[in-house]
């Protein structure tokens, strides 16, 4: 999962990647912040932005979308899709993946968001993280599932820690048949809510092979309903992704049918 220069979202680092990386090499792009409710501080956002700003909140420490003007963020929408174009062109884009914080919670103001967010992104393909408990509790997770599937949006399974208002179960749910994703955060249970300088911290886990193993009935259930299995680690302490990545690649395969079109990347 790549993230784009928040502020000034430019084409040119996606025509570099487009060009040094292999031709089955796919990219999935994590959204900025302005598109996902999270935190942004207004001094790394260009001019055109910080002047849509009310004057009170141009040196303010954060600001969040609400205090943009709708025409404003129809614009950062705009320009991060055009960002991404050469991607999309070489065929290299997974999905673009909406990852939102934990008081995104369940409501009807959130639903509308979604909604809104489809609208924006028209026909590119995008995908879904939650970050709060309540989306997958019985009465809800039906419900979001439901609308994801409507609005064409993968969502995007989680392993991370459990026990927290942040924990969302490792439920799986294939809501648009052409891409399902699990995202391996770690299991580090002590720094998931902290709040250390060092964030990547937060993802200093490093799985073991009976961790990575016990998915395999699962990926082997989900692969049947949906044409792509995208599995990102996020783990992203020194080279504990990739080396996960490289393990569970040998555990699919070791385990698995080559012809079912398993690569873990």
């Amino acid at each position: 999962v790549a993230s784009p220069d928040s502020a000034r979202p430019s084409a040119a680092p996606y025509r570099l990647r487009v060009g040094r990386t292999p031709p089955h090499s796919v990219f999935n792009i994590k959204a900025p912040s302005l598109m996902t409710g999270h935190p942004t501080d207004p001094a790394r956002l260009p001019q055109w932005l910080r002047d849509d700003l009310p004057l009170r909140l141009r040196s303010a420490h954060n600001v969040y979308a609400h205090h943009f003007s709708r025409a404003a963020l129809d614009e950062v929408w705009r320009r991060f899709l055009s960002a991404l174009a050469p991607l999309r062109a070489a065929e290299k884009l997974g999905a673009i993946m909406l990852q939102f914080p934990k008081w995104f919670t369940p409501s009807r103001e959130s639903a509308a968001a979604l909604a809104l967010a489809r609208d924006r992104l028209g026909d590119w393909p995008a995908s879904v993280e939650v970050r709060h408990r309540e989306w997958l509790s019985d009465r809800i997770a039906p419900r979001l599932f439901a609308l994801l599937r409507d609005l064409r949006m993968s969502y995007v399974c989680v392993d991370a820690p459990q026990g927290w208002e942040s924990s969302v179960p490792p439920v799986i749910a294939v809501t648009n048949p052409e891409l399902a994703i699990i995202r391996f955060h770690g299991r580090r249970v002590d720094t998931w809510e902290s709040r250390h300088e060092d964030v990547t911290e937060r993802f200093r886990y490093l799985y073991s092979n009976d961790q990575l193993t016990a998915w395999l009935d699962t990926l082997s259930r989900t692969i049947d309903e949906a044409r792509r299995v995208h599995l990102t680690f996020n783990n992203n302490k020194w080279n504990y992704a990739t080396t996960n990545a490289v393990e569970m690649n040998a555990v699919v395969h070791r385990t698995m049918r080559a012809d079912r079109g398993w690569l873990v990347r």
